[in-house]
């Protein structure tokens, strides 16, 4: 079987230098048959730029888990340096994601590998402060992980809550908007990724394994982007239970996005928390937010229309350029600049390749 990146690639000029589509190794993330989702309730979601003149330029997904540290997939950031990478938060559509702030480090997991990608994560330290209305998620402990396997070996539906901007279909353009759509966490015992010759339990670990019965899921685009779940014996606490447990890591190449025939993949973070503890300066804290909204409540229906739109500040930022030369910036002729909306577009609209690897 076949595993897809979810990376979205757009520049113009990557595509020059790549020898052809299919041939090429390339890299995409996104939603498939999603819904609208607040950035209230997902204050925890990032958007990453990553590239250069030379590389081609890529977005992904990313988990904020701390003022200073944002979580993403190893893959996203492969081969390119922490002045390669800008981070944006606090918005919902691409049109105001506002200036973003700038990458000082960046550290990819050392085992992360490329055929069945384990150990797909990474450490993005930023330069500088987010907005102030993002908040941090704690992260799944190796102690809550048996609260979460026990509950994917019962009957529990739509207990896994994945977000991002990429895109909407297969074949289809990156969301404009932020999206969500819901899963179920499949055991590992059911897990074709992780039986595919037999029981592997590293790939038990490395893995979390989600689907769902009809046609959604991830994409091209949602790279390193946040899985969440909530641990119901801490649903009363301030953060509501809430744990990153996984970052959006692969599809089925051969069936698709979003396909009920294949689960889609994430990165374990329960398997990965000593290692992201020793890689953060200080050390990993728990955080200790206050969330307010029922992001597993689906009788909600939100419409980033009914309101006015959310724009970010980035603390330190003048309006038009947060100051420091650092961060990908857009190959010389495309519109915007800086995270403007005319840098953000054209990446999401460029077109879209896939990479596929032999399992």
């Amino acid at each position: 079987m076949k595993r897809q990146l979810l990376v979205s690639s757009a520049s113009l000029l990557a595509l020059t230098v790549c020898p052809a589509i299919g041939a090429a190794e390339d890299k995409t993330p996104r939603i498939v048959n999603g819904t609208y989702a607040s950035i209230e309730a997902t204050p925890w979601q990032a958007f990453l730029t990553i590239g250069n003149r030379f590389q081609g330029f890529y977005s992904c997904g990313g988990i904020i888990i701390s003022d200073n540290y944002v979580l993403t997939a190893a893959h996203c950031v492969d081969g390119f340096r922490a002045d390669d990478i800008k981070v944006f938060a606090g918005f919902e559509s691409q049109e105001y994601a506002g200036v973003g702030v700038s990458a000082s480090a960046v550290t990819m997991h050392p085992a992360y590998e490329d055929i069945q990608f384990t150990a797909d994560v990474a450490l993005v330290k930023l330069a500088s402060a987010l907005p102030s209305t993002v908040k941090p998620i704690r992260l799944l402990s190796p102690t809550e992980q048996s609260e979460m396997d026990t509950e994917f070996n019962g009957a529990a539906n739509q207990n896994l809550y994945v977000s991002g901007w990429g895109a909407t279909s297969t074949n289809g353009d990156s969301s404009q908007y932020l999206r969500k759509t819901y899963l179920n966490g499949v055991r590992d015992l059911s897990c074709s990724w992780v039986n595919e010759f037999g029981y592997d339990q590293n790939l038990a670990d490395a893995y979390v394994c989600a689907n769902e019965t009809f046609t959604t899921g991830i994409c091209s685009g949602d790279s390193g982007g946040p899985l969440v779940w909530q641990n119901k014996n801490n649903a009363g606490d301030a953060d509501m239970g809430y744990r990153a447990v996984g970052v959006v890591s692969f599809s089925s190449a051969g069936f698709g996005c979003g396909s009920p025939s294949a689960e889609d993949g994430f990165s374990q973070i329960s398997t990965y928390y000593n290692w992201i503890n020793q890689n953060m300066d200080g050390g990993y804290t728990e955080p200790t937010p206050t969330f307010t909204q029922d992001i597993f409540d689906q009788s909600v229906n939100y419409n980033p229309f009914d309101n006015p739109p959310i724009v970010p500040v980035y603390p330190g930022s003048n309006g038009g350029d947060d100051g420091d030369s650092g961060g990908a910036t857009p190959p010389t002729g495309s519109s915007g600049g800086g995270g403007s909306f005319g840098w953000l577009a054209f990446l999401s609209m460029g077109l879209l390749t896939f990479r596929r690897r032999l399992s």
